[in-house]
Order: C-alpha cells, then structure tokens, then sequence
C-alpha cells in the first residue's frame, strides 16, 4: 500500500525539478490515500505554471501546505541556492512555530545567504529554535555556550539533544562528563554517553571505544570499533588500525593493509602516518619518498620527522636547514634533536664548534635519561672541554650511561680504574723516594762536636716533619683516589 506521506513529498520534489504532470500524478496519490497536506495543495497552479526559475516559486502559496511541507520547500529552494525564497519558506514555517524554520534563518543570516550577514540575528533565530527543542538548534547553541565556557546555560540544551539521539550532542556530553565541564567528573557516564554516539555511527566516538579497548588490549573488540571509525574517514583510526595490522595487534598482520591505512591518514594530513611511512620508505631505501613523506610531517611540526629531515639535510651539505630543523625538533624536548645538536657543536658538525653549547644540550638530554648524552657530558668533564676538568662529575655521569647499558661508558670506567690504581702506585713511589732523599740530605748534613748540638737538633727536627708531612700528604691523595676507585666499583656492581 502505498504513502500518501511519502508520495506528498515526492510531489514537491518532483514540480521542483520541473516534472509537474508527474508531480499533480504523486499529488493526486497522495490524497487518494486521505493525507491531508496534499488535499490542501492547489495542483492546478502548479502544473499550469511549473518551475521556471526562482520567481516563480512566488506562485506557491504557504496555506496550501502544512509546516513540513513549507520547510521541505525551503530546503529544496537552499539546494538550488534560490536563498531570498528559502528564507521567506523558513519564516512562514517560523511563524507557524516551527524549530526548524527558526534554525533554517539562523542558518541564512550566519552565512549572510539570501540576507544581509548578521550573527546577532542569526543568535537570536538559533536560540528560538532550540527552545522550541528543534535538535540540531539544541546541539550547536549548545556547542556555541561550552567554546564560551558557559556551561550552566549550555547543558540543558546539550542534553536534551542527547537525549532525542544526537550523536555530536552526546560524544559532546561524554566529554563534558569526562573532563567535568558543568557537571561532575563520571567515568561512568562518560563511557555510556561515548557508546551511545558510537553506536549511533559517531566516528569520534567510535574512535574513542576503540582506543579505550586498545588500552585494555582488548585488541579484537578495538579493531571493530577503530574500523568503523576509520571507514568514515577518521584519520587518527586509520593510522591507530593501520599498527594493529602491522604488529597483528586483534588482526592477523597484514603488511598490505596496514600500508592501506596507514596510507590513508597520511594522505590526510595524519603527521605521525606521514612519519611511518617516511621511516618505512628509508628503511626500504626509497630515500625519495622518505624524505617526501618526513617533509610532510615536518612541516606541520612532527618533531622526529623534523630530526630525520635534518640527515638529509647534512648529507646535502645544507647545513642552515640541518640546524634549523634539528632546532624545531629540540624546542619541542625531542631528545634525539637534542642529543644532536649537543654532538653537532662539539664536533663542529655543520656549524661552528661551541662547547658551551654542547655542554648546554647535553645536559639537557643527559638530564632525562639520554644514556649517549650522559657519555658526552661526561667526556667533556674529563677532558675539561668548556667546563672545569672534574674527575668525580665524569665518573658520575659515566655511571649513569654504564647503568642503561651503554658500553663506551663501561669501557672508559673500566679504564678509568686502572689508571688511577696505576697513579696510587706511582704516587706512593714517587712521594717516598722525594721523602728519603730529602731525608738522606739532611741526615748528612748533621756535624760532629757539641757545639753543634742546636743545629743538629733543627735538623732532625726537619728531617721528622718531611716524614710527617709525606705521610699526611700520602695519606690525603690515596684516600682522594681510593674514593673514586669506591665509586667505580660501586656503579661496575650496580650494573
């Protein structure tokens, strides 16, 4: 049995695209089938004047329809951009009370469509419609209040539109409930809004479950949730599935499939895709597209591409943008960048050697764990390179890279050790031969005869404190040295 509803609409839909004999035909269907918006339609004006243009929509009369009819008009007349005609549809319709109609004039007057531009007015329109409950006048007033951090006016309209199944309007509340804006923080209803949305094909939403669940490593249930996202063009979904594919992570790994994904997001704009695929195109040794693809993301700030791109940068003796790019990526705390640039002033690599500066960004690395970093910075205390040589800071720091396993460190510990035992041995030696021979000098010079018993006793008295003094001295250094050993053997254990 046929709908006189459906058949009404196909009517107005048909005379607007200029077929009036078949539009009077689905007219007259529709009122054989009793409904009574299309017995109120004056067929006979319209086949006999048709559709020629926008002025002739003046034609139409609004009591020949009811207040669907008038906003299908008006929107048909918006697709056809015959703005001033949908204006006057979506007034009528306001007139009559229709949220639509009030949200069809915001819509205008936002845009400045048929209508002088005006956003006061277009405000007032919005507001009218979403008191009426007119769900998407709800949403975006709604929106428009929380980017205001109006909260308290905001959350009425927002969860009346989630309550009607608005998905934006309630991947919008979860979030609401998740960051506690204008209500208290629940995880509980956060979650339950989160899933209504992605139930209802929000590709936010979706993407959010599907993190959630990859979080949990409930992989299987995630990449469900991630593809659906994906498939709509989400393009944090696309890269997120195309690792799932790639380390087989609820999938069986798919190289194919995760080059697809990971495609996709990278041609939309996705900075980390773009630097996966730069790193994959490198270890292919695609260098072409490798730097095409870290170019990409570097320019949108990806600090990693930005430190790759600064390889090339080198290799083609380029060396301001190897700076410059190394630069950009260490503002942003990317330790590798740092890391090289502390390497790049210490050994005047692309630009002028500057120990203060190396010794600036290998603090910085070597200060949040960079184990190559800690080697240099400790390097450059033994050596004294701009900086005061200081034995115990080295060892320090050189303990710190030998406990994330770097070998270099190791060696030179080890190294180390066996010098300054060397030196302990040399010392004693050295110190006691000075000590006797001063010793041995002084004992010859004592004379016989007791009028010399004043001077003989200055003498040995001499010859007493240079023992003395040796052995203090002696003492002191060993002590200094057996404290470094201590500390050598203490990280060598540790490790």
């Amino acid at each position: 049995m046929e709908d006189g509803r459906t058949l009404y609409f196909e009517g107005i839909k048909k005379f607007f695209d200029g077929s009036w004999k078949d539009a009077e035909e689905s007219f007259s269907r529709a009122s054989l089938q009793n409904y009574a918006p299309a017995t109120n339609v004056c067929i006979r004006h319209m086949a006999k004047y048709g559709f020629l243009g926008d002025t002739r929509l003046s034609i139409l009369k609004s009591d020949w329809f009811d207040v669907e009819g008038m906003i299908y008009i008006a929107e048909l007349s918006y697709e056809k951009e015959f703005y001033q005609q949908a204006f006057a549809w979506y007034k009528v319709a306001a007139e009559r009370g229709s949220g639509a109609g009030y949200y069809g004039m915001a819509s205008l007057y936002f845009g400045g469509l048929g209508v002088s531009a005006d956003s006061d007015k277009g405000m007032d329109m919005l507001i009218e419609s979403a008191k009426l409950g007119y769900v998407k006048a709800e949403y975006l007033l709604a929106k428009s209040l929380i980017d205001a951090e109006d909260y308290t006016n905001a959350l009425p309209f927002l969860m009346s539109a989630a309550a009607k199944e608005h998905p934006d309007a309630q991947y919008l509340l979860s979030l609401c409930y998740m960051k506690g804006l204008g209500v208290e923080t629940d995880a509980e209803l956060s979650s339950k809004w989160c899933v209504e949305a992605a139930n209802a094909g929000h590709p936010d939403a979706q993407l959010s479950v599907g993190v959630y669940l990859y979080d949990l490593q409930k992989y299987e249930d995630a990449v469900a949730w991630l593809n659906a996202s994906a498939e709509q063009g989400n393009s944090d979904a696309q890269y997120l599935l195309s690792l799932c594919y790639l380390k087989g992570l609820g999938v069986e790994p798919n190289l194919e499939l995760f080059s697809e994904w990971c495609a996709e997001a990278a041609n939309a704009g996705h900075s980390d895709a773009q630097y996966m695929l730069g790193t994959v195109c490198y270890k292919e040794q695609d260098h072409e597209n490798a730097v095409y693809w870290f170019r990409e993301a570097a320019d949108q700030g990806h600090p990693a591409a930005q430190c790759e791109l600064a390889g090339y940068a080198i290799s083609a003796n380029n060396n301001d943008e190897f700076i410059h790019l190394l630069k950009s990526s260490a503002n942003q705390g990317y330790l590798p960048a740092v890391l090289k640039l502390g390497v790049a002033f210490y050994g005047g690599v692309g630009v002028e050697k500057n120990f203060s500066s190396a010794l600036r960004y290998f603090r910085q690395a070597a200060e949040a764990g960079k184990a190559e970093a800690q080697h240099y910075l400790a390097l450059m205390y033994l050596r004294g390179d701009g900086v005061g040589y200081n034995l115990d800071t080295a060892i320090y720091w050189f303990g710190k890279a030998h406990s994330q396993g770097y070998s270099e460190s190791t060696e030179i510990l080890c190294d180390l050790r066996k010098y300054i035992i060397g030196e302990m041995e040399d010392m004693v030696g050295q110190s006691s031969n000075a000590a006797l021979r001063r010793i041995k000098y002084l004992r010859s010079q004592i004379k016989n005869g007791a009028q010399y018993r004043d001077y003989n006793v200055r003498i040995v008295k001499e010859a007493e404190a240079t023992f003395a003094t040796h052995k203090r001295n002696t003492k002191k250094s060993m002590a200094e040295l057996e404290g470094f050993i201590n500390k050598i053997d203490s990280i060598l254990m540790l490790r």
